[in-house]
């Protein structure tokens, strides 16, 4: 018992030590000639450089249209923006026939240029409820922060619309 497993030990030992030696003797250059390695790294580079560059550029219109988290909310006193639910269909429905813009109260993106248009209601003590449409969500935190801005927009619109 004692010979088979320290053979079968040395056996192993002899195996790894030559796969070792093989595998540190090996050169990437025996399995692509040196030009062709020029050309691979070289190309590796320039996907590398596109790579940043389309990341860069997503990330600076994300920040051109997107939104500061850490400005401060709406005014006291102001109303209420909560997201249009099946319970507001009909009502929903009928603002939307009548709603004066084509583009995002915010962002000034055309409304479904990004997916479905994340809709809310917009509900002030004393006022009738409004409907407010935007490209995508997050659009709504613009909104929170200045929402006599945002109002005036829409009402700037339809009259216009009229």
């Amino acid at each position: 018992g004692a010979g088979v497993s320290d053979y079968s030990g040395r056996g192993r030992a002899c195996a790894l030590g030559f796969l070792n030696s093989h595998l540190l003797s090996f050169r990437f250059t025996e399995l692509i000639p040196m030009k062709n390695t020029r050309n691979v790294i070289g190309l590796c580079a320039l996907a590398l450089g596109l790579s940043l560059t389309t990341n860069l550029r997503a990330a600076e219109g994300q920040k051109k249209h997107h939104h500061d988290a850490s400005a401060p909310a709406a005014a006291k006193g102001a109303g209420t923006l909560t997201k249009v639910t099946k319970a507001d269909a009909t009502w929903a429905a009928k603002a939307r026939e009548s709603y004066p813009l084509k583009v995002c109260v915010t962002s000034d993106e055309k409304l479904g240029s990004m997916g479905d248009n994340a809709e809310y209601i917009y509900r002030e003590k004393g006022k009738p409820d409004r409907l407010i449409m935007f490209c995508c969500d997050g659009c709504e935190e613009d909104f929170t922060k200045e929402p006599a801005k945002y109002l005036a927009k829409l009402d700037a619109a339809a009259k216009q619309k009229k």
